[in-house]
């Protein structure tokens, strides 16, 4: 069925070999007198889904003083949920399977008016969204409002969605903007946002979710923000025509970085530009390219930075957009704490709680916004931290099947993993992440966890292994007032579900004091994996909220995440005076070390924790003594007192090596 707007005008766009019907859409208000009011959106096919509350208006603005076009507006000025103005473009099957077959663009031109009620600044209220019904009932949907500053908020809503503010000095209200969505690579669910003609986010995936439109549709945002927005044009079409694919890659050590052009359809010219905000953009310009083909641009001796990649190619007449990301950073791989922020705008900024904590123990943290910008993936091992926040409900994200798949290699490799959100279990979906987040269940188990509720007060704090935070007992600042969800956890082991890929070492480490009123719950939960694995620290709530000492516990989270000496530091266990022997020495200096002020301390803690049980304390001198005067007692455990060797077991302990 072919649709055309009444204002916009539209064509079908042909490919003979595709499968499906391709479909252009639009809506056009027009400039100042020409119409001389706007349309109704009905009149081009656009049907109307408006709430009974009399706050909920739609009108023509004709023409929106001083931009030189007219608009449709749409007012939410209601106080109850569930009212709502949305348009919508209903599309037939067919034209689906070619839009999930050869991709589409939404574009939109827009101005946020005003953003009301008490609920403002701060709240999404406006929104336009892509649901493609043959794809699972999945949704791309980008929600506009007001940030607290006064300017212009994007938020891509979904599992890896992330919010953008694209003005600057409180100018939310002040003019038009473009907006497109755009699927980059078809067939997959891969949506680039460009803002402006500025590429926000790329490899978009959206959500799945029972609220998909069938097609675009555009309107009133959330039911709790409230707002008016006018919309001076939309359009939506499927294209025959297909973005190259464009791959980055970067080395950390030399700073040259590779992009690969791989040609869907023939392009007649492409231009690649690099750019990292700070340094002046790098401009490449390339020849045809013929369907099929590639080719490789390279960059040599880039300083570091985090450089978005657009690909902007000519495609038998039509621009295409294609984009890509690459990091160049000077990063120890043993011994970097990479931050990985993804949680919405709110409350509490956990991100930079988690920043300025690391900080303070002394480490130079790396800020990213995307698992894309995750700077020497590859190089990355034990004795570095991926810290992550996903934020809150509703100004949450979820975790991304690339993100669990990116994660979890960096565990196999050794790294450690702070993970934090409210949702992460009890609400978002599951990923291959979940068998192995020390958390109670598999993926194959679903969302397992109570999806919680408001009670999360005060904290009590736990022991488990390698993590003492008892005594540390704090009261929780929450990131959604009098609405915060807070996941309620169990640790992996906990029957009747079945174990987490890396074992069951895992303990509780925080639980809720019930002072909301609430029932006793775990909300952080500590895995001391076997190696080669590194550690999870798996926490509901944010760590910004903690009401005590962020620097002390932030001390403690990172000393019992970075791996022990599994590395391959040798030292003899027992020898803990350092004189390569096991005697009665070794026994005094421990006692001295312990209780005599101003002794010196072991160079290696690990060779001092005679007994192994993951901290120096009187029951290794204790141990020693017993080893060496008790007849058939054990001696200290692998690697022993007469062999140089690691340590089998992971702990908090570290060790500069004591074997010559």
């Amino acid at each position: 069925m072919l649709r055309v707007a009444v204002i916009v005008v539209a064509s079908l766009l042909v490919c003979g070999s595709a499968a499906g019907q391709p479909v252009s859409l639009g809506y056009d208000a027009g400039a100042t007198g020409a119409p001389v009011t706007a349309p109704d959106p009905t009149a081009s096919g656009w049907i109307a889904d408006i709430g009974t509350d009399p706050g909920l208006t739609a009108f023509d603005v004709s023409p929106d003083v001083g931009f030189g076009v007219n608009a449709w507006g749409v007012s939410d000025d209601t106080a109850g949920a569930g009212q709502f103005i949305t348009y919508s473009l209903p599309m037939s099957t067919d034209e689906h399977t070619f839009a999930n077959a050869e991709g589409w663009r939404f574009r939109v031109v827009y101005r946020m008016v005003d953003a009301l009620g008490t609920v403002a600044p701060g709240s999404v209220c406006q929104h336009f969204q892509y649901g493609q019904l043959d794809d699972g009932d999945r949704r791309w949907l980008i929600f506009m409002g007001v940030d607290a500053a006064g300017d212009l908020m994007l938020r891509t809503f979904g599992g890896n969605g992330a919010d953008f503010v694209i003005t600057t000095g409180g100018t939310a209200l002040d003019d038009y903007h473009e907006i497109i969505m755009q699927s980059t690579s078809p067939g997959t669910d891969d949506v680039t946002v460009i803002a402006d003609g500025v590429v926000l986010q790329t490899n978009y995936t959206g959500e799945v979710t029972a609220f998909a439109s069938d097609g675009p549709a555009w309107g009133t945002g959330s039911s709790a923000g409230r707002g008016v927005g006018n919309w001076a044009q939309l359009e939506f079409e499927t294209d025959a025509c297909v973005a190259p694919q464009v791959t980055c890659g970067a080395d950390c050590d030399t700073g040259d970085a590779t992009v690969e052009i791989t040609a869907i359809d023939d392009l007649s010219s492409y231009t690649l530009t690099a750019d990292d905000g700070v340094n002046p953009p790098v401009v490449l310009t390339g020849a045809a390219l013929a369907a099929g083909g590639s080719v490789i641009e390279t960059f040599v001796g880039l300083p570091d930075g985090v450089y978005d990649v657009v690909v902007s190619s000519d495609c038998a007449g039509t621009t295409v957009l294609s984009n890509c990301r690459f990091v160049i950073a000077d990063v120890d791989p043993n011994d970097a704490d990479i931050v990985l922020c993804r949680e919405g705008v709110s409350d509490i900024d956990s991100c930079a709680a988690i920043v300025a904590a690391l900080i303070d123990q002394g480490q130079e943290p790396i800020v990213i916004g995307s698992i894309d910008e995750l700077p020497c993936a590859a190089l990355l091992g034990e004795g570095s931290v991926v810290w992550t926040a996903y934020g809150t409900w509703p100004d949450h994200a979820c975790v991304s099947a690339a993100e669990a798949d990116t994660l979890i290699t960096l565990l196999e490799n050794g790294v450690s993993l702070y993970l934090e959100g409210g949702d992460l279990w009890g609400f978002c979906g599951a990923t291959a992440l979940r068998d192995y987040d020390g958390v109670a269940g598999l993926v194959t188990d679903g969302n397992v966890m109570i999806d919680g509720d408001d009670t999360f007060l005060a904290m009590i704090g736990l022991s488990h292994g390698a993590l003492d935070v008892t005594g540390l007992d704090a009261v929780y600042n929450q990131d959604q007032t009098a609405s915060d969800w807070t996941d309620q956890l169990l640790p992996t082991g906990t029957a009747p579900y079945a174990d987490d890929a890396v074992g069951t070492d895992a303990g509780v480490i925080w639980d809720n004091d019930v002072t909301g009123g609430g029932p006793a719950y775990a909300t952080a939960v500590f895995t001391e994996s076997l190696a080669p694995y590194g550690r999870v620290l798996a926490q509901s709530w944010e760590f910004g909220g903690y009401g005590g000492d962020q620097a002390a516990i932030m001390g403690l989270y990172r000393d019992a995440l970075v791996a022990s000496s599994t590395g391959g530091v040798e030292f003899r266990r027992g020898d803990v005076n350092g004189d390569q022997g096991f005697d009665i020495s070794d026994a005094v200096f421990a006692l001295a070390s312990l209780f005599v002020p101003l002794s010196p301390a072991p160079e290696c803690a690990d060779a001092s924790d005679v007994n192994d049980d993951g901290g120096f304390d009187v029951s290794d001198p204790v141990f020693a003594l017993s080893a060496l005067f008790v007849p058939m007692f054990s001696p200290p455990p692998s690697p022993g007192p007469a062999n140089c060797g690691v340590d089998p077991t992971p702990d908090a302990l570290d060790c500069v090596a004591s074997c010559p």
